[in-house]
């Protein structure tokens, strides 16, 4: 078997977590949802696919999270949605290879918890759409949302996700923070 090499490399993980803070600084936007993407069982087995795909799944969810109820404007049909506030899509993401799952796709993403269950149903369809397939095996999309009410236990499970999808940073490498530490 081959000796598997890293590609999550040190400075890559400090870029993401400045990305990160700066998103909670910034924005004050808490990342709430973990997904995964498991590509192979969605049928895409090319990895530029697989991104291309990706680029186009956020592009539909950022149209999705618009939809909101601060427009002002009289709707026709008022979908579940539409009755809480829009949102911008914040999101960082790593593809992995895994043993298991394949090439698939960790993303951090700020859901709505309000949003959360009507993104579980639509997500999936909206992936199954843009590749070409028929539904989406049970096993290719996972996604968790966390709908504490308190913002430090939200950030807290951020951070604990993050620690995650950069685990394949080399064992051994640290982070020095800006102060130092």
């Amino acid at each position: 078997m081959k000796e598997r090499h890293p590609v999550l490399t040190g400075p890559v993980v400090v870029e993401l977590y400045d990305r990160l803070s700066f998103l909670m600084w910034q924005y004050g936007v808490v990342p709430t949802a973990h997904l995964v993407i498991a590509w192979e069982r969605l049928g895409v087995q090319d990895h530029a696919k697989a991104s291309r795909l990706l680029t186009l799944f956020n592009h539909e969810v950022g149209k999705w999270l618009k939809v909101g109820a601060e427009t002002g404007r009289p709707k026709l049909r008022v979908m579940k949605r539409a009755r809480v506030a829009s949102s911008r899509h914040f999101y960082i993401y790593v593809h992995e290879n895994g043993r298991r799952q394949g090439f698939h796709t960790h993303e951090l993403a700020f859901i709505p918890p309000e949003k959360a269950a009507a993104f579980r149903e639509w997500a999936p369809r909206c992936l199954a759409r843009l590749a070409a397939q028929v539904s989406v095996d049970p096993e290719a999309f996972f996604v968790k949302v966390d709908t504490s009410n308190k913002e430090i236990d939200r950030v807290a499970r951020c951070w604990g996700w993050f620690r995650y999808i950069t685990k394949s940073l080399a064992e051994g490498q640290l982070l020095q923070l800006g102060d130092g530490r």
